[in-house]
């Protein structure tokens, strides 16, 4: 399966490591004895980007936007600090180090504005139609003799009608309708002539959404829908880069939780393709 590098995910890997190293080196060399609250600060770091990779899904939005709030903060006041008032080479070092980290956290943080603002223009109700103006019909008036006539006809055809009702139901409904295949049935036909099952089964009938993932991937967002016996089909939307727009399906006749947990490493298919 090929693997695709974007520059997120460097910055991922990168701030990682980088956050893991500072805490292991601060308790090999008893940094961390001294400034507990550095320790609790870059272990709530740590704890992000573990959230982010594995398990982004199955906590609230609200607390991981909070946790990407405070690790911006928290990295962007390192980064200036150590900038701003280096007075050493190595100072300076250690401060261009924790650039990748603040354009990651940044970066994620738009990301989770735009996700916020999309979520918001798609949950405002549409404007309400007003209803278009009712005539009074008691203003119509008939000025012309052959209108008159014409509605006279009319009348005339509508009695004709319900006396044909009456005496022949059936022969009535075939005058109305036009030609029946049957006695008192009626078929639904295309353009072309063909007949039309309204009863048909769509492919997806029966599913129902299950699950929604927009915030693990940058480039991807997931749905899952699964019906009354259990089987499943995930569709995958392109959000950004090549194909943006697009929808992919992979599906299954069993254990949604577990494809869905794996929902990254599915085969992804077209439409008329898997269904």
């Amino acid at each position: 399966m090929k693997i695709k590098i974007t520059l997120n995910h460097i910055l991922f890997w990168y701030s990682l490591l980088f956050v893991f190293l500072n805490l292991v080196l601060g308790f090999v060399f008893g940094v961390w004895k001294n400034n507990p609250l550095a320790l609790i600060a870059f272990t709530l770091v740590l704890i992000y980007l573990i959230f982010k990779k594995f398990i982004s899904g199955k906590i609230s939005r609200f607390i991981f936007s909070i946790l990407n709030l405070f690790c911006y903060l928290l990295v962007a006041v390192i980064w200036l600090m150590n900038l701003l008032v280096a007075q050493s080479t190595l100072q300076l070092i250690l401060g261009l180090t924790f650039t990748p980290l603040v354009f990651f956290f940044g970066l994620e943080l738009v990301n989770q504005i735009k996700n916020l603002i999309s979520h918001l223009n798609f949950r405002l109700p549409p404007k309400p139609t007003p209803p278009p103006p009712e005539k009074d019909l008691t203003q119509v008036q008939i000025s012309d003799q052959s209108r008159r006539q014409f509605l006279k006809m009319a009348g005339s055809a509508g009695l004709g009608l319900a006396a044909l009702t009456l005496v022949n139901p059936k022969k009535a409904s075939a005058s109305f309708f036009g030609s029946v295949p049957g006695p008192g049935t009626i078929s639904i036909k295309d353009t072309g002539g063909n007949k039309i099952d309204p009863a048909a089964k769509q492919p997806t009938d029966g599913y129902k959404i299950s699950k929604m993932d927009d915030t693990s991937s940058d480039t991807y967002s997931y749905y899952g829908f699964v019906d009354q016996s259990g089987q499943w089909y995930i569709q995958r939307e392109t959000t950004s880069g090549v194909g943006e727009g697009d929808f992919l399906y992979c599906n299954g006749v069993s254990d949604f939780t577990t494809a869905w947990n794996d929902k990254e490493n599915q085969t992804y298919e077209s439409f008329d393709t898997i269904f």
